[in-house]
Protein backbone atom coordinates (compact mmCIF):
# COMPACT_ATOMS: atom_id res chain seq x y z
CA UNK A 1 0.00 0.00 0.00
CA UNK A 2 2.89 2.37 0.66
CA UNK A 3 4.20 1.70 -2.80
CA UNK A 4 0.84 2.60 -4.36
CA UNK A 5 0.57 5.84 -2.41
CA UNK A 6 4.15 6.76 -3.34
CA UNK A 7 3.49 5.97 -7.00
CA UNK A 8 0.35 8.13 -7.05
CA UNK A 9 2.21 10.94 -5.29
CA UNK A 10 4.87 10.91 -8.01
CA UNK A 11 2.33 10.66 -10.82
CA UNK A 12 0.57 13.75 -9.46
CA UNK A 13 3.72 15.78 -10.24
CA UNK A 14 3.68 14.72 -13.90
CA UNK A 15 -0.10 14.55 -14.38
CA UNK A 16 -0.18 17.04 -17.26
CA UNK A 17 2.35 14.98 -19.23
CA UNK A 18 1.18 11.44 -18.46
CA UNK A 19 -2.55 12.13 -18.94
CA UNK A 20 -1.98 14.13 -22.12
CA UNK A 21 -4.22 12.76 -24.88
CA UNK A 22 -1.92 13.74 -27.75
CA UNK A 23 -0.33 10.86 -29.63
CA UNK A 24 2.50 12.41 -31.64
CA UNK A 25 6.18 11.56 -31.37
CA UNK A 26 7.04 14.50 -29.14
CA UNK A 27 4.29 13.75 -26.59
CA UNK A 28 5.33 10.08 -26.48
CA UNK A 29 8.91 11.16 -25.86
CA UNK A 30 7.82 13.47 -23.02
CA UNK A 31 5.74 10.69 -21.45
CA UNK A 32 8.66 8.26 -21.60
CA UNK A 33 10.97 10.81 -19.97
CA UNK A 34 8.37 11.45 -17.25
CA UNK A 35 8.11 7.73 -16.46
CA UNK A 36 11.90 7.48 -16.28
CA UNK A 37 11.94 10.29 -13.70
CA UNK A 38 9.11 8.63 -11.76
CA UNK A 39 10.97 5.31 -11.66
CA UNK A 40 14.16 7.01 -10.45
CA UNK A 41 12.36 8.91 -7.69
CA UNK A 42 10.34 5.82 -6.73
CA UNK A 43 13.43 3.64 -6.36
CA UNK A 44 15.16 6.37 -4.35
CA UNK A 45 12.23 6.77 -1.91
CA UNK A 46 10.79 3.24 -1.84
CA UNK A 47 10.11 2.24 1.82
CA UNK A 48 10.81 -1.46 1.20
CA UNK A 49 14.03 -0.90 -0.83
CA UNK A 50 12.68 -2.84 -3.81
CA UNK A 51 13.81 -1.82 -7.29
CA UNK A 52 10.92 -1.34 -9.73
CA UNK A 53 11.29 -0.89 -13.46
CA UNK A 54 9.60 1.81 -15.47
CA UNK A 55 7.36 -0.70 -17.27
CA UNK A 56 6.11 -2.29 -14.05
CA UNK A 57 5.22 1.09 -12.52
CA UNK A 58 3.40 2.12 -15.65
CA UNK A 59 1.48 -1.17 -15.71
CA UNK A 60 0.54 -0.76 -12.03
CA UNK A 61 -0.83 2.73 -12.69
CA UNK A 62 -2.88 1.47 -15.63
CA UNK A 63 -4.28 -1.35 -13.48
CA UNK A 64 -5.28 1.15 -10.77
CA UNK A 65 -7.25 3.17 -13.30
CA UNK A 66 -8.85 0.00 -14.67
CA UNK A 67 -9.90 -1.12 -11.18
CA UNK A 68 -11.45 2.28 -10.45
CA UNK A 69 -13.60 2.13 -13.58
CA UNK A 70 -14.63 -1.43 -12.71
CA UNK A 71 -15.57 -0.52 -9.10
CA UNK A 72 -17.64 2.47 -10.19
CA UNK A 73 -19.48 0.38 -12.78
CA UNK A 74 -20.21 -2.34 -10.19
CA UNK A 75 -21.50 0.27 -7.76
CA UNK A 76 -23.91 1.65 -10.38
CA UNK A 77 -25.17 -1.86 -11.11
CA UNK A 78 -25.74 -2.58 -7.41
CA UNK A 79 -27.68 0.66 -6.91
CA UNK A 80 -29.97 0.26 -9.95
CA UNK A 81 -30.55 -3.50 -9.93
CA UNK A 82 -33.92 -5.00 -8.99
CA UNK A 83 -34.97 -8.15 -7.15
CA UNK A 84 -34.50 -7.04 -3.56
CA UNK A 85 -31.75 -7.83 -1.16
CA UNK A 86 -28.95 -5.82 0.35
CA UNK A 87 -26.73 -3.66 -1.83
CA UNK A 88 -23.23 -5.05 -2.15
CA UNK A 89 -21.00 -2.03 -2.51
CA UNK A 90 -17.42 -3.07 -3.33
CA UNK A 91 -14.65 -2.05 -0.96
CA UNK A 92 -12.75 0.94 -2.27
CA UNK A 93 -9.00 1.18 -2.31
CA UNK A 94 -7.56 3.87 0.04
CA UNK A 95 -6.02 5.53 -3.02
CA UNK A 96 -9.36 5.65 -4.85
CA UNK A 97 -10.02 9.38 -4.54
CA UNK A 98 -6.45 10.41 -5.42
CA UNK A 99 -6.36 8.19 -8.49
CA UNK A 100 -9.80 9.40 -9.57
CA UNK A 101 -8.54 13.00 -9.35
CA UNK A 102 -5.70 12.17 -11.75
CA UNK A 103 -7.87 10.80 -14.55
CA UNK A 104 -10.84 12.47 -16.21
CA UNK A 105 -13.91 11.88 -13.97
CA UNK A 106 -16.26 12.03 -16.96
CA UNK A 107 -14.74 8.84 -18.36
CA UNK A 108 -15.53 7.09 -15.07
CA UNK A 109 -18.68 8.69 -13.66
CA UNK A 110 -20.22 9.88 -16.92
CA UNK A 111 -21.88 13.21 -17.69
CA UNK A 112 -24.21 14.78 -15.12
CA UNK A 113 -27.63 15.80 -16.43
CA UNK A 114 -29.20 18.75 -14.59
CA UNK A 115 -32.67 17.84 -15.90
CA UNK A 116 -32.57 14.21 -14.74
CA UNK A 117 -33.09 12.56 -11.34
CA UNK A 118 -34.58 9.63 -9.44
CA UNK A 119 -37.23 11.65 -7.63
CA UNK A 120 -40.94 10.94 -8.15
CA UNK A 121 -42.76 13.41 -10.41
CA UNK A 122 -45.87 13.41 -8.18
CA UNK A 123 -43.85 14.51 -5.16
CA UNK A 124 -42.24 17.32 -7.15
CA UNK A 125 -45.61 18.65 -8.32
CA UNK A 126 -47.08 18.54 -4.80
CA UNK A 127 -44.01 20.25 -3.43
CA UNK A 128 -43.75 22.96 -6.07
CA UNK A 129 -47.43 23.96 -6.72
CA UNK A 130 -49.13 26.34 -4.22
CA UNK A 131 -52.20 24.90 -2.47
CA UNK A 132 -54.29 28.09 -2.35
CA UNK A 133 -54.97 31.12 -4.51
CA UNK A 134 -53.27 33.29 -1.90
CA UNK A 135 -50.05 31.36 -2.36
CA UNK A 136 -50.37 31.67 -6.13
CA UNK A 137 -50.83 35.44 -5.86
CA UNK A 138 -47.77 35.74 -3.65
CA UNK A 139 -45.74 33.69 -6.13
CA UNK A 140 -46.82 35.92 -9.03
CA UNK A 141 -46.08 39.16 -7.19
CA UNK A 142 -42.69 37.90 -6.02
CA UNK A 143 -41.76 36.88 -9.56
CA UNK A 144 -42.85 40.28 -10.90
CA UNK A 145 -40.78 42.07 -8.26
CA UNK A 146 -37.77 39.96 -9.08
CA UNK A 147 -38.14 40.78 -12.80
CA UNK A 148 -38.38 44.53 -12.08
CA UNK A 149 -35.32 44.40 -9.82
CA UNK A 150 -33.42 42.48 -12.51
CA UNK A 151 -34.31 45.10 -15.17
CA UNK A 152 -33.19 47.97 -12.89
CA UNK A 153 -29.92 46.23 -12.09
CA UNK A 154 -29.30 45.50 -15.78
CA UNK A 155 -29.86 49.18 -16.73
CA UNK A 156 -27.50 50.36 -14.00
CA UNK A 157 -24.86 47.88 -15.13
CA UNK A 158 -25.20 49.08 -18.75
CA UNK A 159 -24.68 52.70 -17.63
CA UNK A 160 -21.60 51.73 -15.67
CA UNK A 161 -20.24 49.83 -18.67
CA UNK A 162 -20.78 52.83 -20.98
CA UNK A 163 -18.98 55.20 -18.60
CA UNK A 164 -16.05 52.87 -18.02
CA UNK A 165 -15.62 51.64 -21.62
CA UNK A 166 -13.22 54.43 -22.61
CA UNK A 167 -11.04 53.91 -19.54
CA UNK A 168 -11.00 50.16 -20.11
CA UNK A 169 -9.96 50.60 -23.76
CA UNK A 170 -7.03 52.82 -22.77
CA UNK A 171 -6.02 50.38 -20.04
CA UNK A 172 -6.21 47.45 -22.48
CA UNK A 173 -4.10 49.24 -25.09
CA UNK A 174 -1.44 50.12 -22.51
CA UNK A 175 -1.38 46.57 -21.17
CA UNK A 176 -1.06 45.15 -24.71
CA UNK A 177 1.88 47.44 -25.49
CA UNK A 178 3.59 46.46 -22.23
CA UNK A 179 3.05 42.77 -22.92
CA UNK A 180 4.47 43.11 -26.45
CA UNK A 181 7.58 44.87 -25.17
CA UNK A 182 8.08 42.23 -22.47
CA UNK A 183 7.72 39.41 -24.99
CA UNK A 184 10.22 41.05 -27.35
CA UNK A 185 12.72 41.53 -24.52
CA UNK A 186 12.40 37.89 -23.45
CA UNK A 187 12.79 36.73 -27.03
CA UNK A 188 15.95 38.82 -27.43
CA UNK A 189 17.38 37.33 -24.24
CA UNK A 190 16.62 33.72 -25.17
CA UNK A 191 17.45 34.00 -28.87
CA UNK A 192 21.15 33.22 -28.43
CA UNK A 193 20.49 30.46 -25.87
CA UNK A 194 17.71 28.67 -27.78
CA UNK A 195 17.64 24.89 -27.47
CA UNK A 196 16.01 23.16 -30.46
CA UNK A 197 16.22 19.65 -28.97
CA UNK A 198 12.72 19.65 -27.45
CA UNK A 199 10.67 21.43 -30.11
CA UNK A 200 6.94 20.64 -30.14
CA UNK A 201 4.01 21.85 -32.29
CA UNK A 202 2.64 24.05 -29.50
CA UNK A 203 5.61 26.42 -30.00
CA UNK A 204 4.14 27.40 -33.38
CA UNK A 205 1.48 29.40 -31.50
CA UNK A 206 4.09 31.69 -29.94
CA UNK A 207 4.57 35.14 -31.55
CA UNK A 208 7.21 35.68 -34.20
CA UNK A 209 10.55 36.98 -32.96
CA UNK A 210 11.55 40.53 -33.95
CA UNK A 211 14.49 39.17 -35.97
CA UNK A 212 12.17 37.18 -38.24
CA UNK A 213 9.64 39.96 -38.70
CA UNK A 214 9.68 41.69 -42.09
CA UNK A 215 8.63 45.25 -42.69
CA UNK A 216 7.38 44.70 -46.25
CA UNK A 217 4.79 41.96 -46.10
CA UNK A 218 3.16 40.29 -49.07
CA UNK A 219 -0.39 41.31 -49.84
CA UNK A 220 -3.27 38.87 -49.85
CA UNK A 221 -3.52 39.12 -53.65
CA UNK A 222 -1.63 36.53 -55.66
CA UNK A 223 -1.12 38.97 -58.52
CA UNK A 224 -0.56 42.72 -58.38
CA UNK A 225 -3.44 45.00 -59.24
CA UNK A 226 -3.52 46.01 -62.95
CA UNK A 227 -4.62 49.51 -63.88
CA UNK A 228 -6.82 50.16 -66.90
CA UNK A 229 -4.82 51.68 -69.79
CA UNK A 230 -5.96 53.89 -72.67
CA UNK A 231 -5.74 52.95 -76.35
CA UNK A 232 -2.71 55.21 -76.92
CA UNK A 233 -0.85 53.58 -74.05
CA UNK A 234 -1.70 50.14 -75.40
CA UNK A 235 -0.46 51.17 -78.87
CA UNK A 236 2.84 52.36 -77.39
CA UNK A 237 3.25 49.08 -75.51
CA UNK A 238 2.54 47.07 -78.66
CA UNK A 239 5.07 49.10 -80.70
CA UNK A 240 7.71 48.54 -78.01
CA UNK A 241 6.97 44.84 -78.07
CA UNK A 242 7.19 44.75 -81.88
CA UNK A 243 10.52 46.57 -81.84
CA UNK A 244 11.91 44.15 -79.28
CA UNK A 245 10.77 41.19 -81.38
CA UNK A 246 12.37 42.65 -84.54
CA UNK A 247 15.66 43.20 -82.69
CA UNK A 248 15.61 39.64 -81.43
CA UNK A 249 14.90 38.38 -84.95
CA UNK A 250 17.81 40.37 -86.41
CA UNK A 251 20.19 39.03 -83.76
CA UNK A 252 18.99 35.49 -84.41
CA UNK A 253 19.49 35.98 -88.14
CA UNK A 254 23.04 37.24 -87.68
CA UNK A 255 23.88 34.31 -85.42
CA UNK A 256 22.60 31.81 -87.96
CA UNK A 257 24.58 33.44 -90.80
CA UNK A 258 27.75 33.37 -88.71
CA UNK A 259 27.16 29.72 -87.89
CA UNK A 260 26.64 28.85 -91.55
CA UNK A 261 29.80 30.71 -92.56
CA UNK A 262 31.82 28.87 -89.90
CA UNK A 263 30.51 25.53 -91.15
CA UNK A 264 31.58 26.38 -94.73
CA UNK A 265 35.06 27.38 -93.61
CA UNK A 266 35.37 24.19 -91.58
CA UNK A 267 34.31 22.13 -94.60
CA UNK A 268 36.96 23.79 -96.81
CA UNK A 269 39.69 23.17 -94.23
CA UNK A 270 38.68 19.53 -93.85
CA UNK A 271 38.75 19.12 -97.64
CA UNK A 272 42.25 20.61 -97.87
CA UNK A 273 43.40 18.32 -95.09
CA UNK A 274 42.12 15.27 -96.96
CA UNK A 275 43.85 16.34 -100.20
CA UNK A 276 47.14 16.85 -98.40
CA UNK A 277 46.78 13.46 -96.78
CA UNK A 278 46.21 11.83 -100.19
CA UNK A 279 49.29 13.54 -101.69
CA UNK A 280 51.40 12.45 -98.74
CA UNK A 281 50.32 8.84 -99.12
CA UNK A 282 51.01 8.91 -102.89
CA UNK A 283 54.53 10.19 -102.26
CA UNK A 284 55.09 7.45 -99.71
CA UNK A 285 53.94 4.82 -102.24
CA UNK A 286 56.30 6.15 -104.92
CA UNK A 287 59.19 6.12 -102.49
CA UNK A 288 58.50 2.53 -101.52
CA UNK A 289 58.32 1.45 -105.18
CA UNK A 290 61.64 3.15 -105.99
CA UNK A 291 63.33 1.40 -103.10
CA UNK A 292 62.01 -1.97 -104.25
CA UNK A 293 63.34 -1.45 -107.80
CA UNK A 294 66.78 -0.55 -106.54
Amino acid sequence: MREKSLLIQLVEKYKNIIENKKSDAISWKDKDEAWVKISQQFNANCPENIHRKKESLKKTYENLKKNIRKDVADEKIQIKKTGGGAVKIPLRDPTFERTLALINPKTVLGLSNTFDGDRDVHDIENHSTPSTSHGLLNAVTSSAKSKIEYIIEEESENEMLLTNSADQDEHMNNSKEKNITRIEEKQKETLNEADWGNVNPSLLKTPVTPVLKTKNRWSNRRRPAIKNQTSSQLAEEYTKLANIKSEVWEIDKENKLMEQKQKQELFILQKKNLLLDIELKELQIKKIKSEIIL
